[in-house]
């Protein structure tokens, strides 16, 4: 009876390891395989009557046969139910000498003559190859890709993610992915993890809200991120892509600036317009009024000294800031809508000499001493009338700061690289302070001198100059010091 059962136990376990799926060796105590099921023949490519017998290592790449015998030993000394190869390469040895890769479960079967032990052998090669090409696929993604389990742990990285953060794979594969956040953000991090893997779905983040993420040097900058859940045998795994915004957002901000640079030049604009309306005409008016009655009070023989003073202030005062109106209406127009260069160019030899002889007058009237050195046949290109207005500005500037009997001198010469011409007039006044240079071609910038003869400065016509002459890609300068006189110059490209 004891026979009989034993034979139909046998036939029994048998049958049923036959018929499982998986390859299935049995190993008695010493090491040796006492049966294998037919998959097992099949992917070993051995018969059972040539596995039979054979210590278990037949089946084990020679390189890891040495120490395979300890660790056996070491399972019969505390044998449970055990999976190997996660998280570690196994390899197994067919026949024909082929080495492939697997996972092996090994399960404890205590018998009358000792522990046996049953593994179950799985063949991972397509598996392999298809982590193989996962891995080739996020290693040429072009940005920084992360795989990260459900426990949080980053378990794949690629080269982008490795540039990006500074970390050595070595470094960053096994830590929690907080790793990677500023640290006033891990704190909560782990209950957005966990609400993901509840429901997994594809999903972008960044979008409309500020998200940061931080390097190995401690820097942190912003990023969007895009989540992919993954299904694979050990359960769903997140895909992160981790995308660098810096230089996306400083776009944005130098875009937002130049919006509302454009919108501030556009109410300027508004405002001149409304200058030139509500201004200039009623400051002209007042000034014609202010004459009239000073004429007329002249004529009066019973007129105070005091009425004629007031009707003097008033009209110079007038006068003044309609030339300051004049001077920002021109500035700004000059700014907003630049100029149009005639293509037949402007004979600025021409020009020069016409300017020292149409402020003759003016020098005579301050017993100034105006002489002229200008080279002929110098053209450039450019608009006639805006150039005259520029140096016009510094032939009636040297008359206006300097002292009577002085010399102002005009010249005009091709410059030594015989690209550039330069316009240049000195005089022999006070000369620059350090802070007068400083202050140079800027609006509303008065110097410390004043015009020998009383007249009137907006402060607004060497930034007029500097920019009609900037308008034709030339360049303006003063060379002086103090006490010394001045020699205000500009360069323009020769045509």
């Amino acid at each position: 009876m004891d026979l009989a059962q034993n034979k139909l136990t046998e036939i029994t376990f048998q049958l049923i390891v036959d018929s499982a799926p998986g390859s299935i060796v049995l190993v008695n105590g010493e090491g040796l395989i006492a049966y294998v099921n037919r998959q097992c023949e099949n992917l070993f490519g051995y018969s059972a009557q040539e596995l039979i017998g054979k210590p278990v290592e037949e089946l084990i790449p020679e390189r890891f046969r040495q120490g395979h015998g300890a660790l056996r030993t070491a399972y019969a000394r505390a044998p449970t139910l055990r999976s190997m190869g996660i998280g570690r390469e196994l390899f197994a040895l067919r026949k024909d000498g082929t080495e492939f890769p697997v996972e092996i479960g090994l399960n404890p079967l205590v018998l009358v003559d000792g522990i046996w032990i049953l593994a179950t052998i799985i063949d991972i090669t397509e598996r392999k190859q298809a982590e193989a090409r996962f891995r080739k696929v996020v290693e040429s993604a072009p940005s920084a890709m992360i795989l990260v389990n459900q426990n949080g742990l980053i378990t794949l990285v690629n080269q982008q993610a490795v540039t990006l953060f500074g970390y050595a794979e070595s470094e960053i594969l096994g830590q929690p992915v907080e790793i990677l956040l500023p640290d006033e953000l891990r704190g909560h991090h782990g209950a957005l993890r966990d609400s993901f893997f509840a429901n997994p779905q594809t999903r972008y983040m960044g979008s409309g809200r500020d998200l940061l993420a931080r390097r190995k040097d401690g820097t942190v900058f912003p990023v969007e991120v895009g989540l992919n859940p993954i299904q694979t045998e050990g359960g769903v795994v997140a895909l992160a892509s981790v995308v660098d915004i810096t230089a996306r957002r400083v776009q944005e901000e130098l875009r937002a600036k130049k919006e509302a640079a454009e919108a501030a030049y556009k109410a300027k604009g508004e405002l001149l317009a409304i200058a030139s309306h509500d201004l200039k005409n009623p400051l002209a008016a007042i000034a014609g009024l202010a004459e009239i009655l000073l004429e007329m009070k002249k004529g009066e023989p019973t007129a105070s000294q005091q009425d004629l003073e007031f009707l003097q202030n008033i009209y110079d005062a007038s006068n003044h800031m309609s030339e300051v109106v004049k001077g920002i209406l021109e500035s700004e127009g000059i700014e907003q809508l630049g100029l149009a260069f005639d293509e037949k160019g402007v004979d600025l030899s021409a020009l020069g000499t016409e300017l020292v002889r149409y402020s003759q007058s003016m020098a005579k009237r301050k017993r100034i001493r105006l002489v002229g050195d200008i080279q002929p046949d110098i053209v450039v290109r450019g608009d006639a009338t805006r150039l005259r207005e520029a140096l016009d500005n510094y032939v009636s500037n040297a008359i206006k700061y300097s002292p009577p009997d002085k010399t102002v001198e005009v010249t005009l010469a091709t410059v030594a690289d015989g690209a550039q011409v330069e316009f240049g007039v000195r005089d022999q006044g006070p000369g620059l302070s350090d802070d007068d240079k400083a202050k140079l071609f800027g609006k509303f910038r008065k110097l410390s001198a004043k015009p020998t003869g009383g007249e009137s400065s907006t402060g607004l016509g060497l930034s007029i100059v500097k920019t009609i002459i900037e308008l034709h890609q030339g360049t303006v300068g003063c060379d002086s010091r103090l006490g010394e006189g001045a020699y205000f110059w500009a360069r323009l490209p020769r045509n």
